[in-house]
């Protein structure tokens, strides 16, 4: 008799249910390198859940859209912007984590922490090389956070402390795509109108001109994680 399998995490089932809700690639014309990862920690998963997609799409914006309607030297700019807070963020998280990685030493903690629930196994489409390091960073912020519960556990680290590191963690993550909105938002500010757009915008207060499914920019609220897609508009 073949071995009993537990039951689906309901979280996780969750977490799976919100990422089949929207396709960001769809509509795209690119490629993608598919990487596979689990996450342990909840704010990791829930941050790769609300995240990841959203920063796809505005990296795509970025590095193909956008260059085909501006100057090479103003997309470049851009980018390496958005791969300095990259930079910045692995940085830091490392930083962080070497320094959890010591105080566990000094206190003679060896073990690491399991979870009540289920890693969350998921399959990230990476259609930039930014988007690789981005999803590193993630793997290497769940890294770090599991080292936080760790010193949680043995008393090393009281509550407070430790909501106080996790929150520090997450603020490093979500810096990376709200990098990339603000500079997908610049982007499209200096793509020109059409002439006939500008004349009626300019006579009429109409909204600006855009091609219909072109990509867009997208941003996620600070609340519920609503979605605001804004249009790319068309090149002169």
């Amino acid at each position: 008799m073949g071995e009993l399998r537990p039951p689906p995490d309901p979280v996780n089932l969750r977490y799976v249910a919100k990422l089949a809700r929207k396709d960001w690639l769809k509509n795209l014309q690119t490629a993608y390198f598919k990487h596979r990862v689990a996450l342990l920690h909840a704010r990791t998963k829930s941050h790769f859940v609300r995240y990841f997609g959203v920063a796809s799409r505005n990296v795509h914006f970025i590095e193909q859209a956008a260059r085909a309607l501006l100057d090479e030297a103003i997309v470049n700019g851009a980018e390496l912007e958005l791969a300095a807070r990259l930079d910045a963020s692995m940085r830091e998280i490392d930083r962080d984590t070497a320094r959890a990685q010591a105080l566990l030493q000094a206190e003679g903690v060896t073990a690491l922490p399991e979870y009540v629930q289920a890693p969350l196994e998921v399959e990230a489409k990476c259609t930039s090389p930014k988007l690789t390091r981005y999803l590193e960073l993630i793997v290497k912020a769940d890294r770090l956070m599991t080292l936080l519960e760790a010193l949680r556990l043995a008393g090393v680290l009281g509550t407070n402390a430790y909501d106080r590191q996790v929150a520090i963690a997450v603020r490093r993550l979500v810096a990376v795509p709200r990098s990339a909105l603000q500079v997908a938002v610049r982007l499209r500010k200096c793509i020109p109108l059409p002439h006939a757009a500008t004349a009626g915008a300019n006579s009429a207060g109409a909204p600006a001109a855009h091609v219909p499914g072109a990509p867009g920019i997208v941003g996620v609220s600070a609340g519920e994680g609503a979605i605001t897609v804004i249009p790319a508009i068309a090149g002169p």
